[in-house]
Order: C-alpha cells, then structure tokens, then sequence
C-alpha cells in the first residue's frame, strides 16, 4: 500500500447514511468503507485490512498486547503501531462490551499454551 493522500468527497445524505450504516455493521470507520469501495471499483481488489482492524481482530482471538503487537506489525510493517495502541485498543473495546480478556488474562492464556 503506497502513501495515502486526503481527499474531500460531499456525499448526498442518503449515500452517506448509507456508508455510515455500512461502517457501523463492519465495526469501522467511514474512511475504511469508502476507500474499500473506491478500491474495488477502480482497482477491482477486495477489502485490505487496516492496522486497526488487524489489532482488534488479534485482541478479540485473546492475545497478549505483545503478540498483537508484533503481529500487527509484521502484517503491517509501515505502521506507527505502538504497545500504547495496542493498550488503547483493548480499553476501547472491553468499555464497548466486547469480549476482550484483560491484558493480565490473556497473558496467562498464552503463556499457558
């Protein structure tokens, strides 16, 4: 994935309600559904995951903060991921209510496996 440059689009209010629920379905933001769509239709290419998505997908297979980090890194070497995000995203998401272990639960996991 090369840079990325920030485009300013005006959607009419039924498309962008439209692109809102999609995100809110997916669990992502508005930004990452609509540059899936341009990608699909200028590129024809799927969706990519983005470095968030690859962090809270690791932390909701109950992995360490460490291990989503060097995972999310390798999956994403260009990123500005740090133990902080990763941490954050873990707050984030068990204030959410979902099933995330806390960061001491999921190291006894791992280091029991």
């Amino acid at each position: 994935m090369g840079k990325r440059r920030r485009v300013a689009v005006g959607l009419e209010e039924d498309l962008h309600e439209a692109v809102q629920t999609m995100a809110e379905d997916q669990g992502r933001s508005v930004a990452e559904v609509v540059r899936d769509i341009v990608r699909e239709a200028v590129l024809g290419e799927g969706h990519v995951e983005a470095v968030g998505e690859t962090a809270r997908r690791l932390l909701l297979e109950g992995l360490p903060d460490a291990e989503v980090l060097r995972r999310t890194l390798e999956q994403h070497p260009e990123a500005n991921t740090s133990p902080e995000s990763v941490s954050w995203y873990r707050s984030r998401m068990r204030r959410e209510g979902l099933d995330v272990p806390s960061q001491v639960e999921a190291r006894r996991r791992w280091e029991a496996d």
